[in-house]
């Protein structure tokens, strides 16, 4: 199955080592695997969102298959035969067809198409965390504390846009632009809270934990995302898949694009890529 780790943003993460799998000149039985198993995940994808999509690729100058070449035609190849099994169980399959076939497109592009954007160094909030964090499966991360007693503790966090509004709300903005408003929320927190009031009366500066407890009662931060789900029968679908890894400038792009041209628009890759990331995945092809 694939894997959503954002709103608009899924990966297929088919082996612990895509980049070199899909790029390395002796992984072709590795890599015909991946290509494979990472196919199967994005007709999950099609078959969550409901849709039947074209499916179009990038292809570059030359002879030589390309490993977007090459996923396409395995997705394609996946997706007839779903379609098959579908017009079999539905009377009015070809009518619905239709109707998705209008507006529904899968793009599939490969990493080449543009070497140097994961070396281009992002300022947004989330990449400033993915360069801090050694974040785990994309979104947990794993902390120490010291207790009352003394004794440290291992925390897990999430950062999950259905759990936390504030990193869904802060994520894509620029560093300096968060820092701006959470020195806002800090000053209306202590403006309207009496017991922060008192607490900073106190000789004792409130420790960062506290701050941020604090900080998350606000009720707007609280206030659990309400809009209302999007209609399982969507039209104007857009995916855009990326083999051999996808930059969070990318992953950004989406909902702008969503935003802006009021579509359903999401981005799936192998894997997320940071500049440091992408040197060692280059690095690890001379292995």
């Amino acid at each position: 199955m694939f894997i959503a780790i954002e709103s608009r943003v899924f990966l297929t993460t088919p082996s612990e080592q895509p980049f070199y799998t899909l790029y390395s000149p002796s992984a072709a039985e590795m890599r015909s695997r991946d290509l494979e198993a990472s196919a199967d995940r994005v007709l999950s994808v099609i078959a969550s969102l409901g849709i039947r999509p074209y499916v179009r690729y990038y292809r570059p100058p030359g002879p030589a298959t390309s490993p977007a070449e090459a996923m396409a035609n395995r997705l394609q190849s996946k997706l007839d035969d779903y379609c098959a099994h579908e017009r079999r169980k539905a009377e009015n399959y070809k009518e619905k067809q239709a109707a998705d076939l209008q507006t529904s497109t899968v793009i599939v592009l490969d990493r080449s198409v543009d070497i140097y954007a994961p070396l281009i160094h992002e300022f947004a909030y989330q990449a400033m965390v993915h360069d801090l964090i050694d974040l785990e499966s994309g979104d947990r991360y794993v902390y120490s504390t010291t207790a009352a007693n003394g004794e440290i503790q291992r925390t897990e966090a999430e950062l999950a846009e259905a759990t936390d509004p504030l990193w869904a709300k802060l994520r894509h903005q620029h560093i300096s632009h968060v820092s701006q408003t959470l020195v806002k929320c800090l000053d209306q927190l202590v403006s309207e809270n009496v017991g922060i009031k008192a607490l900073a009366s106190l000789s004792k500066r409130p420790t960062l934990t506290e701050m941020r407890a604090a900080l998350a009662e606000l009720p707007e931060f609280k206030r659990l995302q309400s809009s209302p789900a999007a209609s399982s029968e969507m039209r104007g679908t857009l995916i855009v898949y990326i083999t051999g890894g996808v930059t969070l400038g990318e992953m950004r792009a989406v909902y702008e694009m969503a935003h802006k041209y009021n579509r359903q628009v999401y981005i799936g890759s192998t894997h997320v890529i940071t500049p440091r990331g992408f040197l060692d995945d280059l690095k690890g092809l001379h292995l």
